[in-house]
């Protein structure tokens, strides 16, 4: 009887030295997303193991979970459950899942769409100095969205954000310079702010920069330059960087002219969706530029961009007639 009492309670102590904690749960799972630790990266590991953590109530784990199901990282994407957890760990006054639900009500994602309920829960966050509230309120402010339209309010926002750091705040605050939204227009401090932000990778402002270097916007023109900055948005995928490096080839700004290597880009670039580029490929294959001429194809590309809006197209397709 002695014998089997201790190996019972040999049982629970094993028991209970086996049982882990949440803070573990959610320091293993750290350690599975992130490869630290010895731990080969896995993103459905990390994710089982957030989602336990969250189940026991912890707090960080709840918005690394929700951000799992928005972006389906580990795991099949759920917009409702994203928002399930974004809301437990925002009603506790995690700023960044407060700032995260004010985005799906924002967009509609998970939750019908209200631009009212977005404001309340970015101004929770930005009650705690979260950077990104700051720039999403901006977007409402500029935008007009359930709040009156206001330039300057929106121009306040954003460079709140941008002084903490944010990179789309900075590009935010870069393109009201550029265009004089809420500011006095000054394509100076709009080079100076999407430089902050293109150096920490934003693409936007990666673009933008690209673009005032090739039409000498607040810089001394300089082709080069530019395509070095449109090239590290076209990496990541920006439709009109990848146009515009095919306009630098076809007139050998910065690079030697190269009508074949010209169309390549205008190609990936009206692949993309982007109307200039649409032209572009059907100006080529009209005159032969870089490839073969074949009518029917520049037809086909001027009235994709046409069907955008694109005026040079809509009027080449006139000049054709076909439109």
């Amino acid at each position: 009887m002695k014998k089997i009492f201790i190996l019972l309670m040999a049982s629970l102590v094993c028991l209970a030295c086996s049982k882990k904690t949440a803070e573990e749960y959610y320091t293993m799972a750290e350690d599975y997303r992130n490869g630290t630790n010895g731990q080969a990266i896995d993103k459905e590991e990390a994710a089982k193991l957030y989602l336990k953590a969250a189940e026991m109530g912890h707090l960080e784990a709840q918005y690394r979970i929700g951000n799992c199901y928005y972006q389906a990282e580990g795991i099949e994407q759920n917009y409702e459950e994203a928002v399930k957890w974004y809301r437990l760990a925002a009603e506790q006054g995690h700023s960044w899942a407060q700032n995260n639900l004010g985005a799906r009500y924002h967009k509609g994602e998970g939750v019908a769409q209200s631009y009212e309920e977005a404001m309340k829960w970015y101004q929770l966050a930005a009650e705690q100095g979260n950077e990104a509230a700051y720039c999403n309120i901006g977007l409402l402010y500029e935008y007009g969205l359930g709040v009156a339209k206001d330039e300057k309010e929106a121009f306040k926002w954003y460079t709140l954000s941008a002084e903490k750091g944010d990179d789309i705040g900075q590009y935010k605050v870069g393109d009201c310079y550029y265009y004089g939204n809420g500011v006095k227009k000054n394509y100076k401090q709009a080079i100076e702010w999407f430089l902050k932000s293109a150096e920490q990778g934003y693409t936007n402002a990666e673009f933008s920069l690209g673009y005032c270097y090739a039409h000498g916007l607040g810089v001394k023109k300089n082709y080069k330059e530019a395509l070095y900055w449109y090239e590290k948005a076209a990496k990541k995928g920006h439709a009109t960087a990848i146009n515009n490096i095919g306009a630098l080839y076809s007139y050998g700004r910065g690079v030697k002219k190269n009508y074949e290597k010209a169309f390549e880009y205008y190609l990936k670039a009206a692949k993309k969706g982007d109307d200039w580029g649409q032209h572009n490929v059907a100006y080529c294959y009209l005159k032969g530029r870089g490839t073969d001429k074949n009518r029917e194809e520049a037809i086909y590309w001027y009235k994709k961009a046409a069907d955008q809006g694109n005026k040079d197209a809509i009027k080449q397709l006139k000049n054709m007639g076909e439109y």
